[in-house]
């Protein structure tokens, strides 16, 4: 779903009911806070917004059950920092494809990173609505950047291990971190079979588009 002209004016009272969609890919913050999508599983959209501290927290927060929501494609955001905020709401996400990963640095990477490997209770979490974790995406199984090469980002490598090692430490079901570089026409897996740390550059098709949710 695509938003053409102005944006529409927010209110609890005048919102969309979509009571059995489960998937939803919009381009637009404040489009996808006018809809109340409490069995929403997949999503797709963009957190660019000037305001989005105010929409995520009083509209969407409210209109959508984000403990269920199990897949999210971020298009794009206007700071780190919101992206973070809302990736801290979604306590039962297994799937994250992020674009424009270019522009993350380590401080985003690190929030990712658990505690010590002994102290695993902070992924043990209960998905209650409006559950904050302490760790990112406690059941993340696959971790998508796009735009994102790690033979332009080599910097990123100290912390890109720390994710997988000390979530597999801590009994995290983490299965797939792939860095996406479709200019370059290459991926980097960083999962090893084991949960250990690898860094294995595959060359993509020359067809190979980043990804959408097909609805």
């Amino acid at each position: 779903m695509s938003l053409h002209g102005e944006g529409p004016k927010l209110s609890h009272t005048q919102v969309t009911q979509m009571p059995v969609c489960t998937r939803l890919d919009v381009d637009d913050l404040t489009l996808l806070a006018t809809f109340r999508i409490p069995q929403i599983c997949e999503l797709g959209t963009s957190f660019n917004h000037p305001e989005f501290d105010m929409i995520w927290e009083k509209h969407i927060a409210v209109n959508a059950t984000l403990s269920g929501l199990a897949l999210l494609h971020v298009h794009g955001w206007h700071q780190q920092a919101d992206l973070i905020q809302a990736l801290r709401c979604l306590p039962a996400l297994k799937s994250l494809i992020v674009g424009n990963g270019s522009d993350l640095d380590a401080d985003f990477f690190g929030e990712f990173v658990p505690m010590p490997p002994n102290e695993t209770a902070a992924f043990v979490q209960s998905h209650n609505e409006g559950q904050v974790s302490e760790v990112l995406c406690p059941m993340l199984k696959s971790l998508l950047i796009e735009g994102c090469g790690l033979t332009r980002r080599l910097e990123l490598a100290p912390v890109f291990r720390q994710v997988v090692t000390l979530r597999t430490a801590c009994g995290s079901p983490l299965e797939e971190f792939t860095l996406f570089d479709f200019e370059l026409g290459s991926k980097t897996e960083l999962v090893g079979g084991h949960g250990s740390f690898v860094m294995e550059i595959i060359v993509l098709d020359g067809g190979a588009r980043p990804f959408s949710l097909a609805i």
